[in-house]
């Protein structure tokens, strides 16, 4: 670390910064329903290197219980609007298929006025995104068994969320869909699914379409993800979210070097919205930037959602 870094983290912001009206946490997890993946996190990968559903152990920076933390839609609202968040994107947790789940999120963020925006978690065939032996036995795994359609109508969702080392990539005629109502796609990215995958099998299927790598790309602590984040966002292809990331000098870098780029996400329930919100602007000392990272980042990619349509203005 250069001295002039280590200089700022010595002097960083207070921790009462107060959350600025209209914050947008950018990435949220909402169980609309009971049953979910055990033991499977949006990371999908164990602190021993294997998926969570493999292990039985659970990402360090997404949960250390080895289970999923299920925040259904009441609680997530109460959890937001008490930490002052004015809107969240709403993304499922881990599970086999998503069909109820999707339908159940939809119909939930249509009673939160507004408070929770609704994303369709969608999978698929699930491709070899590392060379490790859990990703293996994961992409065999998907070939082997049938897997439900987990939407067939996108309306009305403000984003699709996708975990392609755990559940696959969703068939070409959702993808049209995707690109041509222009729908948000928030990639959980890092150590599991590198954004170098993501830049040569993802991005050149959605031409046009906002991508948010979630976890500044870099989950759990990469610092060669964070880089190739951090390249892409720079060129304009991505946009990335702070969700889990807990290292303040990896938000500082990806705010300083891709500048407009970067939205805030708490990963709730994980980390309380307030507790998130002070390790961002304590990392972040540009008044500019910060106001960016809390409101400019999030409009650009979710302003366009109706609560109707779904689709981009």
């Amino acid at each position: 670390m250069s001295a002039a870094a280590a200089a700022r983290l010595l002097r960083p912001r207070p921790l009462s910064v107060p959350l600025p009206p209209g914050l947008v946490d950018a990435h949220v997890h909402v169980s609309p329903v009971p049953a979910a993946r055990p033991g499977a996190t949006d990371a999908g990968e164990g602190a021993g290197g294997a998926p969570a559903e493999d292990s039985g152990s659970s990402e360090g920076s997404e949960g250390s219980d080895g289970a999923q933390v299920l925040l259904p839609p009441a609680e997530a609202e109460r959890l937001l609007r008490e930490a002052g968040v004015a809107r969240a994107l709403a993304c499922p947790p881990g599970a086999e298929h998503y069909a109820a789940t999707n339908a159940a999120m939809l119909a939930a963020s249509r009673t939160s006025g507004g408070l929770l925006l609704p994303a369709a978690r969608l999978g698929g065939r699930v491709p070899l995104v590392t060379r490790s032996p859990w990703a293996a036995r994961r992409a065999l795994r998907s070939r082997a068994v049938a897997r439900p359609p987990d939407a067939t109508d996108l309306t009305g969702y403000a984003a699709v969320s996708l975990a392609p080392h755990l559940d696959g990539v969703p068939d070409e005629t959702l993808m049209a869909q995707v690109r041509e109502r222009r729908i948000p796609v928030v990639v959980h990215a890092g150590a599991a699914c590198p954004p170098a995958w993501v830049a040569r099998h993802l991005l050149p299927r959605l031409p046009g379409v906002p991508v948010v790598l979630a976890h500044l790309g870099a989950l759990p602590a990469s610092a060669t993800d964070l880089a190739d984040a951090v390249a892409l966002a720079r060129e304009g292809k991505v946009y990335l979210d702070t969700a889990a990331a807990w290292l303040a000098e990896f938000v500082a870098l990806a705010v300083r070097e891709a500048p407009g780029r970067v939205m805030f996400a708490s990963a709730a329930p994980y980390l309380s919205p307030r507790v998130a919100w002070a390790h961002v602007a304590a990392a972040v000392t540009d008044d500019v930037l910060l106001e960016h990272v809390a409101l400019g980042a999030a409009q650009e990619v979710f302003g366009g959602w109706s609560g109707r349509t779904g689709d981009a203005s």
